[in-house]
């Protein structure tokens, strides 16, 4: 599955909003200076791909588009109600990864 879009509107620490458009299939790497949204992108997936949690905050409007193959998936997440959408009809989430394993495809540089 490839992330095609992600819209950030509210999450913790990212004031405004932004949308990150993945460049291309293949390996996207995000680099920069401090403060910039390199984490906040991977926490706002995680808010999306795993499903709402205790722990996270209350306050989160996110939204993301990701495909695989002729498949297109859509995730919506208000506060805690996230909300799945298969080729344009709600659906429930596709199986995924465990939370636990979202570290395994992160690189440190």
């Amino acid at each position: 599955m490839r992330l095609k879009w992600l819209k950030i509107q509210t999450l913790p620490g990212i004031e405004p909003g932004f949308i990150f458009e993945a460049p291309g299939a293949g390996i996207n790497i995000v680099t920069g200076p401090n403060a910039i949204g390199k984490s906040s992108l991977a926490r706002a997936l995680g808010y999306l791909l795993h499903g709402a949690r205790k722990e996270d905050p209350p306050a989160l409007s996110l939204e993301a588009e990701l495909e695989s193959g002729d498949i297109t998936w859509r995730v919506l997440r208000n506060g805690s109600q996230v909300v799945w959408y298969l080729n344009g009809e709600a659906a429930s989430r596709p199986t995924l990864p465990g939370a636990g394993q979202t570290g395994l495809y992160r690189l440190s540089m």
